[in-house]
């Protein structure tokens, strides 16, 4: 009886462990798709923001200070 490779072998503890990982890390990974997004909108709002209140200036600031 030899070792059983292919898609019809059962995973060992190790690959059972990883293929964990890698599932919690896409899901983490998809749910912060739409953070991402609502917080690139909140960025973009304040920046505006300082731009109308403030001037160019403190919006090039604030947008530095956000890149960084």
């Amino acid at each position: 009886m030899g070792k059983q490779d292919g898609p019809g072998r059962e995973p060992n503890a190790y690959e059972r462990v990883l293929a964990e990982d890698r599932r919690v890390v896409r899901e983490m990974f998809r749910v912060s798709i739409g953070g991402a997004h609502a917080g690139f909108v909140i960025t973009v709002f304040i920046v505006v923001l300082f731009a109308a209140i403030g001037g160019t200036v403190w919006a090039l600031i604030v947008g530095g200070a956000v890149a960084f």
